[in-house]
Formats: C-alpha cells, sequence, structure tokens
C-alpha cells in the first residue's frame, strides 16, 4: 500500500532546491470513448458531414477499403448505396431497429446506409432498416442534413 501511495507522489525540486511535493492523479483506465476512434468524411452532393466509426469489423473493414465513390438512393429518411465491396459478414449483433444518426453496412445489399428518420418499413417512431445492418459509427453533425440527398447522387466516403 505504501508503494501505491509514493507511485502517485512526484517529488520535484525548485529553483532553491526545496522539495516540493505534487500529487499526481491516478490515470483513468481506457475504455471504448478514451480510445481514438477513426473519423470519416461522407461527401453527398452538398452535403458533407464527418462521422465516428466504432471498433467493430466491419467498420474496419469499411476503413481499409477508402476512399470509396458510389451512387447513392432513398428509402424514406434513408441514404442508401450501390455495393461498395465489403466481405458480406452478418455481425452478430446486427440489428434492424437503428438510431437517427447511425451509419451502417447492409450485408444483404453490399450497402452503405445513412438513417436519418424514419423508412417504409418504421413502426411507430422508429427507425427500421430493411433487414438487419451492422451499425459502424454515427454521424457527427445534423443527420436531417442528408434530407437534401436524392436518389442518383454520388457519394464518396473518404478518411477524415
Amino acid at each position: 500500500m505504501a508503494e501505491n501511495c509514493l507511485s502517485r507522489i512526484k517529488i520535484k525540486l525548485s529553483e532553491d532546491n526545496k522539495i516540493e511535493e505534487k500529487k499526481k492523479e491516478p490515470s483513468k483506465p481506457l475504455t471504448k470513448k478514451t480510445l481514438t476512434m477513426k473519423k470519416i468524411k461522407i461527401k453527398a452532393g452538398n452535403v458533407v458531414m464527418k462521422a465516428e466509426l466504432n471498433n467493430s469489423e466491419t467498420a474496419k473493414d469499411l476503413w481499409n477499403s477508402l476512399p470509396i465513390q458510389v451512387t447513392g438512393n432513398t428509402w424514406g429518411d434513408e441514404v442508401y448505396t450501390e455495393a461498395i465491396g465489403l466481405e458480406k459478414l452478418k455481425e452478430k449483433n446486427a440489428r434492424e431497429v437503428v438510431k437517427k444518426g447511425e451509419i451502417a453496412y447492409w450485408s444483404e445489399g453490399d450497402g452503405f446506409c445513412i438513417f436519418f428518420g424514419k423508412t417504409p418499413a418504421s413502426k411507430r417512431d422508429e427507425i427500421r432498416a430493411a433487414s438487419p445492418v451492422n451499425v459502424l459509427g454515427k454521424l457527427l453533425g445534423n443527420p436531417e442534413e442528408f434530407k437534401k440527398v436524392k436518389g442518383g447522387t454520388k457519394i464518396l466516403i473518404e478518411k477524415a
């Protein structure tokens, strides 16, 4: 215990050689939030927004495939893309119900999805994908900006 207390005290000599003690703050444990998250930039027509990727295998696969330029389509308040060429793996935690502002990979269509509101599959106030998606992360801006994107728009996804 004494060793632990001593490891938290930093000793420094002042200019007149007097010993000054400063208590060192204990380091915080690493969590997902304290790890550096990879950021991407999504350009869809006049809409440009950054997003933060999570630590999933699919997000890592996307990161390693960037940049990607594809054509976008809309389905309700969702923008999805044509095939982006990732391994078509549905993760164990893939889900149909997502949150506003989440970005995802749709393994059945090999597409990148941006969710900003209800889709035709939504029930009540939920946001529902056509089938389970691998959530990749979240937008770092106002998701509703993507309402400006029309079907046929070129979408560029790149490292930020």
